[in-house]
């Protein structure tokens, strides 16, 4: 860790305005991605272990909140994108929830990973339809799995309408036609089973058979 770094996290450990002033200031750009890394933990610790210090009334909150958007959004680090977005669901909670939809986008698994935990933990059933549709851009299999599983905690504590259902039915249908991965198309079936009480054979074909003669019928 160098010099710099060194003495400003030594500030932080006494005041919190130190730190934030570190990562408003042109200085935070400047570091090397470790150092840059150690600013941010030390930020997360803060976070994690004094969030009084953190009021959602005061300005600086926002420009904070600000700042740790724009870092997740723009370093070309994706350690660093992943640990500032880490930190903005510590602060945001719920609030957040569209930015860590839109952290999906990113093409690095930490990022997508980290942006998966903070939906299992603060997702809303209005995440549903857009987290299907980030599902099948996922490139790598265990973000798949991670959002499915996601999407199953979802189901569990949201009351759906019939045509939420059948949207979200067909869609897991879709996708698990469209899957590759063993995994993945387990865990969309266990969705499916949640979303329509049916126990049905782990087969495609079955799935496709129920929904037209029985589900449509029925809706």
């Amino acid at each position: 860790m160098s010099r710099f770094v060194w003495v400003f996290l030594l500030l932080c450990s006494c005041a919190t305005p130190s730190l934030e002033k570190l990562l408003l200031s042109p200085d935070f750009s400047r570091l090397e991605e470790k150092e840059k890394l150690d600013t941010l933990e030390a930020l997360y610790e803060q976070v994690e272990y004094s969030p009084e210090r953190f009021s959602r009334s005061s300005r600086s909150f926002y420009h904070l909140t600000q700042r740790l958007r724009e870092i997740y959004l723009h370093s070309e680090h994706p350690f660093v994108r992943a640990r500032a977005l880490m930190i903005l669901g510590k602060l945001l909670g719920s609030q957040g929830e569209r930015y860590y939809l839109q952290a999906l986008e990113d093409t690095e698994f930490i990022v997508q990973y980290t942006a998966l935990r903070l939906l299992h933990s603060f997702g809303s059933k209005g995440s549903l339809k857009d987290l299907f549709k980030k599902l099948e851009n996922l490139l790598h299999p265990v973000s798949r799995q991670m959002a499915a599983e996601v999407l199953l905690t979802l189901f569990s504590s949201s009351s759906l309408s019939s045509e939420e259902k059948n949207f979200l039915i067909r869609r897991c249908i879709q996708l698990w036609n469209q899957e590759e991965n063993p995994g993945v198309q387990y865990r969309i079936y266990k969705i499916l089973q949640k979303l329509t009480s049916q126990n049905l054979p782990f087969y495609l074909d079955d799935w496709q058979e129920w929904y037209k003669k029985e589900y449509l019928k029925s809706s």
